[in-house]
């Protein structure tokens, strides 16, 4: 797997090449999923206050929505 690594199941692993993709997705196709950059995901993760509500919102729905 790929150190770093968010578990998601579902329509975030839809599509992914099975030879290359295999393990669960990683920030960077969440971010990329959720139209935020890779950073947003990683402090929306670890807790950050420095993230707008809405967008922690948001992202964590569609985490829980795909997972």
């Amino acid at each position: 797997g790929k150190k770093g690594g968010v578990v998601l199941g579902g329509a975030a692993r839809r599509g992914r090449d099975q030879k290359a993709g295999g393990g669960k997705p990683t920030r960077k196709e969440v971010a990329e999923l959720a139209g935020v950059s890779k950073k947003t995901v990683s402090r929306i993760i670890n807790n950050s206050p420095s993230v707008n509500a809405a967008t922690r919102d948001a992202i964590q729905s569609l985490i829980l929505d795909i997972g």
